[in-house]
């Protein structure tokens, strides 16, 4: 019985201990005018060669309402995302993105094979049937990230208190991540960054009616203006209409090669 109580008094030290040396970071990204940024992903990193640890958590970017969901991923190298088609339609996922490039044929259901992504920096995913489908995977090597939500924030759980380098990034940004040296204290609070992003203008909404965008070819300088058919509209035939299938597929393009990932879509027949 003493023996048992002696056990159960050591785990209960080692618990407290670790509950104390644990540290969190909240994280408030905002755009060059306050407003508050969703779908940044941070991500921390500890100063010094120590090897990181690799939880490698499985995720999952389902097809829905002819959309990736979510719109921003963020993973560790090595992890499994798995393609879930929740869409009555098939779809033919891809990314040519040079961090991961892989072609899933046309599918429905869950009859798509999880892709491993072992090669950090970001991935566009796309679809080849339906071009308005766009999609981001941050692949990072440290396992300490979170993604903010709606009010700008984001909360990573650490393993100890230290010096670590904070990376922002957003998939409309102006130029590269953003990084800063942030010393994280221990105890019950959490130590608090706020982040300012310099973003790029909006891009397009391609679901809004009479939404106008550009293209160019995929050449990425500015083109010729086309208007977004209205729903219930005569619209012609694929690839005849303004504004139609063709010029949306070469936005895309345009759009993706602004990130700079080097993606370029397949062309239309």
């Amino acid at each position: 019985m003493n023996t048992l109580l002696r056990l159960i008094s050591l785990a209960g030290m080692a618990f407290s201990s670790a509950a104390a040396s644990a540290a969190a970071l909240t994280v408030q990204v905002s755009d060059s005018s306050g407003k508050p940024l969703a779908d940044v992903v941070v991500t921390a990193e500890p100063d010094g060669a120590a090897a990181l640890p690799k939880p490698l958590k499985p995720a999952e970017i389902e097809q829905r309402g002819l959309r990736f969901v979510p719109l921003v991923s963020v993973i560790q190298t090595g992890s499994r995302v798995s393609f879930p088609n929740n869409d009555k339609v098939k779809h033919h996922i891809y990314s040519f993105s040079p961090a991961k490039k892989f072609d899933q044929k046309l599918y429905s259901g869950v009859a798509a094979m999880p892709q491993v992504f072992d090669k950090a920096g970001i991935v566009v995913l796309g679809c080849n049937i339906h071009d308005r489908m766009l999609a981001y995977i941050k692949v990072v090597d440290t396992p300490f990230f979170a993604k903010t939500d709606a009010a700008g924030t984001a909360r990573i759980e650490l393993p100890a208190a230290g010096k670590y380098t904070l990376t922002s990034w957003h998939f409309n940004m102006a130029g590269g991540a953003v990084e800063q040296a942030v010393a994280v204290m221990a105890g019950d609070g959490a130590t608090a960054v706020s982040v300012r992003l310099t973003m790029k203008p909006p891009l397009p909404d391609p679901d809004a009616p009479g939404a106008i965008y550009l293209h160019d070819g995929a050449s990425g300088r500015p083109g010729r203006a086309h208007r977004r058919p209205v729903p219930g509209a005569d619209r012609g035939r694929a690839g005849d209409r303004p504004g139609g299938d063709r010029a949306w597929h070469q936005c895309q393009c345009a759009l993706q090669h602004r990130h700079g990932t080097g993606q370029r879509r397949k062309s239309l027949p």
